[in-house]
């Protein structure tokens, strides 16, 4: 028998208690969810209709998504439903900022998903661990959708609204992803 020496099958357990858990498959589904939220908010704004080669493009990155969170197609998500939104006619600021937080949402629970198996099960005080910073920083973005909002209702500028609430996003994104911290063997 391979085994620690003088130690019995009972001494080798191990107990270890977790708080409450989901299914890896469901932190998949839930990024899939979001993702396809994001893309029905997006395509629901004025403008036309996505074509048939559009949606089929679009259900295969859900797919991926979920099957292949790791492959980083969340990107490929958060880029195409960007491309509408910048392609398509302004939306309004309540679907911009729905919007802002669905991309949140999508790259929050993929980027969990890209770290679980399907049947790893992913505890949920682990999941919120940074629900305060995500908070901040959600909150700093639907300020600024609002912000953009109000001075995109008032006077048509068109472009320049769009051009400035993207450079704002890519500042926000900056400003909120979390560093890789340096080692001492770095340096």
């Amino acid at each position: 028998m391979i085994g620690w020496p003088g130690r019995s099958a009972e001494a080798r357990a191990v107990d270890l208690r977790l708080g409450p858990s989901a299914p890896g498959l469901v932190v998949r589904l839930l990024a899939g969810v979001w993702a396809a939220l994001a893309f029905v908010v997006a395509i629901s704004g004025p403008g036309s209709r996505p074509g048939p080669v559009t949606f089929a493009v679009l259900v295969v990155l859900l797919i991926v998504l979920v099957v292949r969170p790791a492959t980083g197609v969340a990107a490929l998500v958060v880029l195409t439903v960007g491309l509408r939104v910048v392609a398509g006619d302004p939306p309004g600021w309540p679907a911009t900022a729905a919007l802002v937080l669905l991309v949140h949402l999508v790259l929050w629970t993929s980027a969990v998903a890209a770290r679980t198996g399907v049947r790893t099960r992913v505890e949920l005080a682990a999941v919120l661990g940074g629900w305060r910073e995500a908070v901040a920083a959600q909150a700093g973005a639907q300020v600024a959708v609002v912000l953009v909002g109000l001075v995109g209702d008032g006077p048509r500028l068109g472009d320049p609204v769009r051009v400035g609430a993207l450079v704002l996003a890519g500042v926000v994104l900056v400003a909120v992803l979390p560093r890789r911290a340096r080692t001492d063997q770095e340096e």
